[in-house]
């Protein structure tokens, strides 16, 4: 059900005054119906509640000045239901002491009130200049729809509804004691341009700026992580929202809808600023919401590529790029380009954000020489072995080995060829009547490193001098 059929649903029941249920905030039928048992008092609907007090329920009559009744049938009044007096055209209202519990937006819409006046011996509530705090003033209450400005005093850290359709407010200012912001506390502030808000808070309570139609400007502290349903509903002059990464759960329509008179539509032109991979950003794709990415640097990203062997032709081997435990999107998140990437050695990667990612991080890879295609080894006079492989031109050198292993475990001997263009290597002093065993692999250096190749096939000789 669209919010204007709500709206439509509220009309119908203030003007069926007590012969309809109360209607929430939400638009949805209160739990504070009053039930069959209730009973009437001149303009108040009461129910007795089972320690034989009194709570009122709803008040539909249309006095200026009003003054709650202190008892009903010999009854305390005790409780003030919430919404029971929501509308009311009352300028003044007078609280009795016996008052114990002032239900959430208890006067809400309340537009012409501007004195509010509480028993002095009440031990639970206080009005100082005309505002309804508890006694302890630690909870904030009702600041009269009258009011253009309001500075919260620092004792506060709840605030019950207390500004709902205040209408003429431009300017609020909260502190950060505050930890409770309460349902629908700004809904209607329809002159409300900014509102900043604490990082105290952790919860952003469900249709707290809704109609907020001239908001132009709020910011999310990071320490809020959850937004609920309608939180800024028809706030039509907010054009953008930056939400920040603690956000984790985001209700229906918090952010870029309005009613177009007949169903919930997107706000054109809205976008919602993030990081990618958020909740926020999960909620913009899914209500087609237009996102602006906060760019976080991949400067400190990790980047996984394998060694590749040399082709002769430029290789661009995958990869695999992590940047806070989470494995990013080639195309998505970043572009990759390869410098350096064709000649044996160290070559180049470059990884550049996109998206909700900026800056450049730089990898390599080694190119190594390819294995020995085939190695020789024969028996000269002299007690000496000759070896022969494919030579390979691009490369450094060789390194060429000989055991009497075949695993090449104990003694080895070693000979290293520091030209690419040589193909054959004899080395003397071998002893007769063993087997030699022989492999080789090429190697390139740059700079100081020697980069290596994989060993060649190993090939043997018998040795009969």
């Amino acid at each position: 059900m669209s919010k204007r059929v709500l709206s439509g649903v509220l009309a119908l029941t203030m003007v069926l005054g007590a012969a309809a249920a109360p209607v929430s905030e939400s638009g949805l039928v209160t739990k504070l119906a009053i039930s069959a048992s209730a009973e009437t008092y001149r303009d108040y609907d009461y129910t007795v509640k089972a320690d034989g007090t009194v709570r009122i329920d709803k008040y539909s009559g249309t006095a200026d000045a009003l003054e709650i009744p202190a008892k009903i049938d010999g009854k305390t009044v005790t409780e003030i239901a919430g919404e029971s007096f929501s509308g009311g055209t009352f300028s003044s209202v007078a609280i009795p002491e016996g008052i114990t519990s002032i239900g959430a937006l208890a006067f809400a819409r309340c537009s012409y009130l501007t004195s509010v006046d509480i028993a002095e011996t009440n031990k639970n509530y206080v009005a100082i200049d005309n505002v309804i705090y508890t006694k302890d003033m630690k909870t904030l209450v009702l600041v009269p729809a009258s009011r253009t400005s309001y500075k919260i005093p620092a004792t506060v850290t709840k605030i019950d509804g207390a500004f709902n359709y205040c209408d003429k407010l431009t300017e609020v200012y909260l502190p950060k004691t505050i930890t409770n912001l309460g349902v629908s506390t700004f809904r209607g502030c329809k002159s409300l341009r900014k509102l900043t808000l604490p990082d105290s808070i952790t919860k952003i309570p469900g249709s707290m700026c809704m109609y907020c139609s001239a908001l132009e400007e709020v910011n999310i502290p990071e320490t809020v992580t959850e937004i609920g349903s309608d939180a800024f509903y028809d706030c039509v002059l907010l054009e953008k929202v930056t939400v920040p990464d603690s956000v984790k759960t985001i209700g229906s329509c918090a952010f870029g809808y309005y009613n177009n008179g007949s169903e919930d539509a997107r706000i054109s032109g809205f976008k919602i600023k993030c990081h990618t991979g958020t909740a926020a950003e999960k909620y913009a794709k899914d209500n087609k919401i237009t996102v602006e990415y906060i760019a976080v640097s991949l400067e400190k990203a990790k980047i996984e590529v394998k060694d590749v062997v040399y082709t002769g032709k430029a290789q661009k081997p995958a990869l695999t790029v992590t940047f806070n435990g989470k494995t990013l999107k080639k195309g998505t998140d970043y572009t990759v380009t390869y410098k350096n990437n064709k000649a044996l050695g160290k070559a180049d990667i470059y990884v550049k954000g996109i998206n909700g990612y900026c800056g450049t991080c730089k990898g390599y890879f080694i190119i190594f020489p390819k294995k020995v295609a085939k190695i020789k080894l024969a028996a000269l006079g002299g007690r000496k072995l000759k070896a022969s492989w494919t030579k390979y031109s691009k490369v450094s050198g060789y390194q060429l080995q000989l055991c009497r292993n075949k695993n090449f475990t104990g003694t080895i001997r070693t000979a290293v060829i520091k030209k690419g263009a040589t193909n054959t290597r004899t080395m003397k002093n071998f002893k007769a009547g063993y087997y030699y065993y022989a492999r080789i692999r090429s190697y390139t250096t740059v700079g100081k490193m020697n980069y290596c190749g994989a060993w060649s096939d190993t090939a043997y000789v018998v040795c009969k001098w």
